[in-house]
């Protein structure tokens, strides 16, 4: 009912800002120990599943930087994020697939293939930063493509 009702364009400025200030908060706190909390995973679980549920966006970033801002380890984010979304795009490729799309392999084993050498060889403190520019930088694109359009 709320993915219906609210403008489109709304919904963009939400993400988008949402996306940013946690990939903000994700880089302010990179180098800060946190001790795991099942409470604020919930509340991360919560708002990732009301945004999904109200956008289909917003999902991974605030995901991964949730669970980093909740205590876990940068590594063990970036993969249970991954695995989370490779069952959600398992659907998508499925489908893709059976409409006879033709897969440029080779690109998809470079990229996996550079996806967990980079996650492997990067210290957690080092990654925890990227992690959080490149969301920051993932929530200002969707403010910047939102303020072009119109």
């Amino acid at each position: 009912m709320v993915a219906v009702k609210i403008p489109k364009d709304f919904l963009s400025i939400y993400i988008g800002s949402l996306v940013f200030l946690m990939g903000l908060l994700v880089f302010w706190t990179a180098s800060r120990p946190m001790l795991l909390s099942w409470k604020k995973l919930m509340a991360v679980s919560f708002v990732a599943s009301f945004n999904k549920g109200i956008s289909g966006g917003g999902y991974g970033p605030l995901v991964m930087g949730g669970q980093m801002l909740s205590g876990v380890d940068a590594k063990s984010a970036v993969g249970i994020t991954a695995f989370a979304e490779a069952i959600t795009c398992l659907v998508g490729f499925l489908v893709y697939l059976l409409n006879g799309k033709p897969l440029d392999w080779p690109l998809i084993g470079f990229l996996t293939a550079s996806a967990v050498l980079a996650v492997k060889k990067t210290p957690s403190i080092r990654l925890k930063k990227y992690v959080g520019i490149l969301i920051a930088l993932l929530g200002l694109l969707t403010l910047f493509r939102l303020a072009s359009k119109g």
